[in-house]
C-alpha cells in the first residue's frame, strides 16, 4: 500500500516538475514542494517497513530453528522412552517361572486359565507382582510366537488391563513383518461357555510401524492390547471368576 502510494506521488511529482520547467504557475510548484516533502516521507516510510519485514523474516527463521530442534528431541524422548519400555519388559520376562515357558499351543489360540484369582488380585493391589505373563504361544507350527500379559489391578486406570505380547520366536527369519494380524480378546463367562456374556474385543496389529509389532530384537517386545479390557467392578455380575479362577482366552487369525 505504501509503495502504491509512493509510485503515485512520484509520477504526480515528475508531471509537476515537466510543467514547472514548462513556465508553470507557483501554485505548481508550492503542490511540486509538497508532493516532493511528502515522496521523501514514503520513502523513509517504506524503509522502515522494509526493515520491519527483515526482522520479522529473522525472528520466523530463529523460531523455526528452535522448533526444528524441539521436534529432534521430541524424536530422540520417544526412542529412548521405547527402548527403556523394551528395557523393562525384557527385565520382567526374567522374571517368568519356567514353567510358563513350555509352549501352550500352536494354532493361534491361547486358553489361560488363571488359578488363586484373589491371591493374585491382591498381590497386584499391594504392588507384590502387578502383571502376570501367560505361557506362550504360536499362531501356526512355524509362525510367530507371543504370550500374553495381564495387570490384575489394571495398568493406571483401576481395570484389569490385556496385551498381547510378540516374543522372539524360532521361526521369525522366515516370517513377514511387521507382524499384522487379527487379535481377539475375551474373559470367559465360566457360567455358559457356549452362549455365555464373555468380555470380547478385537483390534489389528497396525499401525505397522509400532514398535509393538516389529520383528523383535530382545526376547519381547511392547505390549499392545486393552488398558480396560476387563472392568473389575463388573467380574461379580457374571460368572466370571468361578472357584477362584478365571479363564482368558485369545485367537489370533
Amino acid at each position: 500500500m505504501v509503495v502504491g502510494k509512493l509510485t503515485g506521488l512520484e509520477r504526480r511529482v515528475e508531471s509537476l516538475e515537466s510543467s514547472a520547467s514548462g513556465g508553470g504557475d507557483t501554485r505548481n510548484r508550492s503542490e511540486l514542494q509538497e508532493m516532493k516533502s511528502k515522496v521523501r516521507d514514503l520513502t523513509v516510510e517504506c524503509g522502515n517497513f522494509r526493515e520491519r519485514n527483515m526482522s520479522l523474516e529473522r525472528e520466523v527463521r530463529d523460531k523455526v530453528a528452535i522448533i526444528d530442534r524441539l521436534r529432534s528431541r521430541m524424536d530422540q524422548m520417544d526412542e529412548s522412552l521405547a527402548l527403556n519400555a523394551v528395557k523393562i519388559t525384557d527385565l520382567e520376562s526374567q522374571r517368568v517361572p519356567r514353567a510358563q515357558q513350555v509352549i501352550h499351543s500352536y494354532s493361534g489360540t491361547l486358553l489361560w486359565k488363571i488359578e488363586s484369582y484373589q491371591r493374585k488380585r491382591q498381590d497386584a493391589i499391594n504392588g507384590v507382582k502387578t502383571a502376570l505373563y501367560s505361557p506362550p504361544f504360536y499362531s501356526a507350527q512355524y509362525g510367530y510366537k507371543m504370550c500374553a500379559k495381564i495387570y490384575m489391578n489394571g495398568d493406571g486406570l483401576g481395570d484389569g488391563s490385556l496385551y498381547l505380547v510378540v516374543k522372539k520366536g524360532d521361526y521369525d527369519a522366515l516370517l513377514t513383518w511387521p507382524f499384522q494380524k487379527k487379535i481377539t480378546m475375551m474373559l470367559l463367562d465360566q457360567g455358559n461357555i457356549a452362549n455365555g456374556d464373555h468380555m470380547i474385543d478385537e483390534f489389528y496389529s497396525v499401525p505397522p510401524r509400532s514398535a509393538s509389532f516389529q520383528r523383535p530384537k530382545s526376547d519381547m517386545n511392547i505390549p499392545s492390547g486393552f488398558q480396560c479390557l476387563v472392568p473389575l467392578g463388573s467380574l461379580n455380575n457374571r460368572q466370571y471368576i468361578k472357584d477362584d479362577v478365571m479363564f482368558i482366552k485369545i485367537i489370533v487369525n
